[in-house]
């Protein structure tokens, strides 16, 4: 904004005026927290919390001032502290302490005072829905998925809870305790789309095909049409195609795509289902098409790709050469699109991808490298992995990451020989600490001092490596060094508390060394966690990054 003639000096005096204000009003924010702490020094903590929660509510008008809200914050939580310490009991003190935890984000102390809180008779839905969140945040995955078990119930009715806890369960890979919640909500708002739409989805990752149709078919009744709704058509023709219906799957996506052809999902999921059937021309053409979209979106990737391709791919191996005129980037197109679905466990659509990828640019050592991780992912016994992950060091002889890849390939054949060669190189070429863990973990046995050697290096590299320290403590139990063990474990739990192994161990260590309460608790812990984390799913879902 410009100002001119006398409306200038007006305006100036009114950015003075107003600059002057903001820094009167810090003074005496700044005046207010120190008063705060001094009654909090002095005792009086209740009169300390109503200056703080003035204070904060001033504050929250003043984004400029987030530092000094941060110190407000702080000293809220000392204060409750001092509160919790008076009365240890009192649950709501508890249930406020957790809160202001949450918002300094340190989930693992918010946890703890919201679980307190909960067991303590504070059992509003607040407490538990704001533990949950902190547990999951936390690495408290146990104490997460137990708590959303106890809330979610048929007397709960709030759909936007419901969903809340819906989506948290799912971000976590526990898809049924999920479904549970989607379909609740769904019974407290029958006409909304996104319970219905939630709950298929679902369905359709715990390979409920028939129930995932269902539930889209009742879900898009309101809009009288799947092709509307083209995130929709494609999860409703993967469940098609999964359950052998190709041609209803195809003719849905063809639909879905001539009425939204800027929308990607139907290019996407219709690419894969004709690269399963080996239509490879059609596919090209869907995925051009993809490529060329003008607006960069997400494309959600539901259909996975059932061939396993992998002997198919190592077979043209000699096709190594990039051609002489690469085509206008397509192998950079399909090489990232297969990178993508690897990541979200799509390891067999992976691996179509890439076949278009190697016949663009030729079996590059980045082809053969995701080509062999994905391949090893679908079949760690067979031969392809190993055979496409030396050919991918034949190519580039320090491609550490592959080397790595290789050394898990020979482990889990059971070639110890193999595996401890090739981490060797790899942490050679690159130090890095899950290189190392992986090479101690293949020493352990056979020298074990030089297997403490590489978990110790890994620990210097990053000393927050929750798995060297796992290691570590397993193998100073081992040797019985069980003092030196029980610091390595406890760390881990520090670090990892879904480790579920660490508290097992210490189980085993409390149990030798006499102390049978602190075992029984442990092996408890340990049951409690691995019950839980059994039950989440790894299954391919995700998405892929749908343009240019």
């Amino acid at each position: 904004m410009r100002f001119t003639g006398p409306g200038r000096m007006a305006a100036w005096v009114l950015i003075a005026a107003s600059a002057t204000c903001a820094a009167e009003d810090t003074q005496n924010f700044e005046v207010i927290l120190k008063r705060a702490q001094q009654d909090r020094l002095a005792g009086r903590n209740d009169q300390a919390l109503d200056e703080l929660r003035t204070l904060l509510t001033n504050l929250s008008r003043h984004p400029e001032l987030r530092a000094l809200a941060l110190d407000a914050k702080r000293e809220t939580a000392a204060c409750l502290e001092s509160l919790a310490a008076e009365q240890p009991k009192d649950a709501f003190v508890q249930y406020q302490l957790g809160v202001v935890y949450r918002e300094l984000g340190d989930n693992r102390r918010a946890a703890l005072n919201l679980q307190n809180a909960v067991k303590g008779g504070f059992r509003n839905l607040g407490a538990q829905v704001n533990l949950i969140e902190a547990a999951f945040d936390s690495r408290q995955s146990a104490l997460a998925l137990e708590t959303a078990k106890d809330v979610i119930s048929p007397s709960l009715r709030s759909v936007d809870v419901l969903l809340r806890l819906g989506r948290l369960l799912f971000d976590h890979l526990f898809y049924k305790e999920a479904l549970q919640a989607f379909q609740l909500a769904h019974q407290a708002a029958p006409d909304a789309f996104e319970p219905r739409f939630r709950m298929a989805l679902t369905h359709f990752l715990l390979k409920e095909y028939a129930d995932t149709i269902a539930a889209l078919g009742a879900a898009l009744e309101p809009v009288r049409d799947l092709d509307s709704n083209p995130e929709a058509a494609s999860l409703d023709a993967s469940a098609e195609a999964q359950s052998g219906h190709s041609d209803t799957a195809i003719s849905l996506l063809r639909r879905a795509i001539e009425r939204s052809p800027r929308s990607p999902h139907g290019y996407i999921n219709l690419a894969l289902i004709e690269l399963d059937m080996g239509n490879t021309g059609e596919a090209e053409k869907l995925l051009d098409q993809l490529r060329s979209l003008p607006v960069q979106q997400d494309a959600k990737v539901f259909y996975a790709v059932k061939r396993n391709s992998c002997r198919d791919l190592a077979n043209n191996l000699d096709h190594g050469g990039a051609p002489a005129h690469p085509s206008g980037g397509a192998a950079e197109f399909y090489y990232q699109l297969a990178l993508q679905l690897q990541q979200r466990f799509h390891y067999a659509s992976a691996i179509e991808l890439l076949r278009l990828a190697q016949r663009e640019e030729g079996s590059t050592a980045r082809v053969l490298y995701v080509a062999g991780t994905s391949c090893l992912n679908l079949d760690a016994q067979a031969a392809e992995p190993v055979q496409l992950l030396r050919a991918a060091i034949a190519r580039d002889p320090k491609f550490d990451k592959a080397f790595y890849m290789l050394g898990r390939a020979y482990a889990r054949r059971g070639d110890l020989d193999g595996a401890l060669e090739a981490y060797q190189e790899a942490a050679r070429i690159h130090p890095d600490p899950s290189y190392l863990v992986s090479l101690g973990r293949a020493l352990a046995k056979a020298a074990p001092d030089r297997a403490m050697a590489a978990y110790e290096q890994a620990l210097a590299l990053d000393p927050s490596d929750a798995e060297a320290h796992m290691e570590l403590g397993r193998l100073l139990v081992q040797t019985k060094d069980l003092s030196k063990a029980q610091t390595e474990l406890e760390k881990t739990l520090a670090l990892e508390p879904d480790y579920y192994e660490a508290d097992y161990l210490l189980g085993r260590l409390f149990y030798q060394t006499g102390n049978q309460e602190q075992s029984r608790a442990y092996m408890a812990s340990f049951e409690e966690k691995k019950s839980a984390l059994m039950e989440q799913s790894v299954i391919g879902s995700g998405f892929i990054f749908g343009g240019q």
